[in-house]
């Protein structure tokens, strides 16, 4: 049996289907249907099953228009009919899906509860950590005990708000100086924080949120040449278009894509150069993986998805 139908077999039978659709898969599935990122979603993704058919068929119809005119009507009559033909369906999409992707998404309510800042007395503080440090240092080494020097050296006033606000700019932006750290456009020229969160554990738990989905399966092998995918994509979203998509709850993200299109291919795939993403250099599994997330990233704006199957079959 041929890759492709083995992996169309198992997403046709329930009990295997995870092994196809896992929670990476439908996580890659619903960021093209949905705007959502990755960073906010907490447990694995999982899916419900409304429909599941298996080759989907295109049926073939016939269409007819004409326009009647009476004499002396300046108006004429429009008549349009469709009707099936007699040649056998074609098939569309080698299965569609309606169902929902769950996601789970966190909502982080930490608070900054205390601030205690501090202006050093940074000279002493450089010397003495200097003085430390043996004759071969580094400049790695002199840099990172300058960087202890003035964020240990901790004493008080507190903050003023603007203060506190370019402070916490300067931390944002990571710097490798440690004279960065705490340097105010005016005021005072050095401070140094330490702030305090709110305890873990008060965040909500995550809400599970259904996100209905309308997916049609492209299966291939790792043979079938990008331009075949992309033809087969057009017939599969023909054989999606009489599934409805459910209505978005209220609260979830905006849904981008309707109806999408899923490529389901072994992950060796990406290991052809032709696929482009992947830098010089780096593992062969590291090369494939890169040109798998550059395929996604420019196929997502069509509305297509893209998973692999890893697992041998």
């Amino acid at each position: 049996m041929d890759t492709a139908s083995e992996i169309l077999l198992r997403l046709a039978d329930p009990a295997a289907r995870s092994g196809i659709l896992t929670p990476d898969a439908l996580l890659a599935v619903v960021m093209v249907a949905y705007d959502l990122g990755p960073a906010p979603v907490t447990d694995p993704a999982t899916a419900t099953f409304d429909r599941f058919d298996i080759a989907v068929p295109l049926r073939p119809q016939a269409t007819a228009m004409a326009q009647i005119r009476k004499t002396a009507e300046p108006i004429p009559w429009e008549v349009a009919a469709s009707w099936d033909t007699t040649l056998p369906p074609s098939s569309a999409a080698d299965a569609v899906w309606a169902g929902s992707i769950v996601v789970r998404t966190a909502t982080v309510t930490d608070t900054i509860v205390a601030v205690t800042t501090a202006q050093p007395d940074l000279d002493a503080a450089f010397a003495a950590a200097l003085a430390a440090l043996p004759a071969t240092a580094t400049p790695d080494q002199v840099r990172a005990a300058l960087r202890t020097a003035a964020s240990t050296d901790l004493a008080s006033p507190p903050l003023t708000d603007t203060e506190l606000d370019a402070l916490l700019h300067a931390v944002a932006s990571d710097s490798d100086d440690p004279l960065v750290l705490g340097r105010q456009a005016g005021g005072r020229d050095m401070l140094a924080a330490r702030l305090q969160m709110s305890p873990p554990g008060q965040d909500p738990a995550p809400t599970p949120v259904a996100l209905p989905v309308v997916v049609a399966f492209v299966v291939a092998d790792a043979a079938t040449s990008p331009r075949e995918l992309l033809q087969a994509t057009s017939l599969a979203r023909q054989g999606a278009a009489s599934y409805t998509a459910a209505a978005v709850p209220v609260g979830a993200p905006a849904r981008l894509v309707d109806r999408l299109v899923c490529w389901v291919v072994p992950g060796e795939t990406f290991d052809d150069p032709g696929w482009p993403g992947a830098a010089s250099g780096g593992t062969a599994a590291q090369q494939r993986d890169a040109r798998l997330q550059a395929a996604r990233s420019w196929l997502a704006g069509q509305g297509i998805a893209v998973i692999t199957t890893e697992e041998a079959i």
